[in-house]
Order: C-alpha cells, then sequence, then structure tokens
C-alpha cells in the first residue's frame, strides 16, 4: 500500500504544484489503476509475503490461546479475540503506512515550494479506503482461521508438547 499510496500522493501533489506555476497549463497525473498496471508484480510478490508472514506469526500466538483457555476463556472468546487480534494488527500497519504515505506528499510539496509558495497536499483517501478495508478483514480472518486448529486442541497437551 505504501508504494502505491506513495506514487499516489506524489503525482497528485505534483500535478497541483504545477498547475499553478505560471506558464504551465493542464497538467494530469494518472489515476489509481494506471499504477497498479505498471506494478502489478511488485504488488503480488509483495501481498503473498505479507500474507505469509502474518500467517506464521499468527499461528505464534497458540501459546496465548491456551494460556487464556486455561485461565477460562470459553472458544467463542478465543474466536473473538484472535479476530480483533488481526483487525488491530492490520489497521496498525494501514495507520503506519497512511503516515509515511503523507510524509512523501509533505516531501512532494516542499519540493515544489519555490516555485508555487504553497504546500498543496492531496491525500489518496479513495485509495486507502479501497484498499484498506479488505486488507483489514482479510487479515482478521486469517488470524481467524490460524487459530482453529489451536482452539481444537487441548490447551494442556499443547502447553506439554516439545
Amino acid at each position: 500500500m505504501f508504494l502505491v499510496g506513495g506514487l499516489l500522493i506524489a503525482g497528485s501533489t505534483s500535478t497541483v504544484a504545477m498547475n499553478k506555476v505560471p506558464g504551465i497549463a493542464n497538467v494530469t497525473s494518472n489515476r489509481t489503476l494506471e499504477s497498479f498496471y505498471g506494478f502489478w508484480a511488485a504488488l503480488l510478490v509483495a501481498l503473498v509475503g505479507v500474507i505469509t508472514g502474518f500467517a506464521i506469526v499468527a499461528r505464534d500466538r497458540d501459546l496465548d490461546l491456551a494460556l487464556l483457555s486455561i485461565a477460562g476463556a470459553n472458544p467463542q472468546q478465543l474466536t473473538g479475540i484472535s479476530v480483533l487480534d488481526g483487525t488491530i494488527v492490520m489497521t496498525t500497519g494501514i495507520i503506519i503506512t497512511a503516515g509515511g504515505t503523507g510524509l512523501v506528499g509533505l516531501c512532494t510539496a516542499m519540493v515544489y515550494w519555490p516555485l508555487v509558495r504553497s504546500l498543496s497536499i492531496v491525500f489518496p483517501c479513495q485509495f486507502f479506503l479501497i484498499c484498506g478495508l479488505p486488507i483489514i478483514a482479510v487479515g482478521s480472518l486469517a488470524t481467524m482461521l490460524t487459530a482453529r486448529p489451536a482452539l481444537r486442541r487441548s490447551p494442556i497437551a499443547f502447553l506439554q508438547a516439545p
């Protein structure tokens, strides 16, 4: 998301700044879909890497679930904890990505400051909503699905395993 978001904010901010420069008329920038076409292979590799890493980390939380089960949590509560865990992790990642994207936009606007004497930043809110909400949903579902085998196993047996 940072790769595409950074490209979008840099392109849109540059377009706004260039349209303010005297003597330059009607500058346009690429749309979101065009950015995806140019970077589909990099985005696919990044997506597979993130999903794989997330699944590995989620599997490591089996110990936490076993301890919560011993403390008295029922399977519905453990499933809810797993879903919330995925939601929090993915939402935090998207917020950090949005902050980094905003920083790219600010740096781009500062580059144009000597020409136009204004800091006009165009943040791609629609992109983050369109991509962010499904990512949060997939992360929550992935955490829940990876926690299911741990919920079927006895917590005592899990803790006694080498």
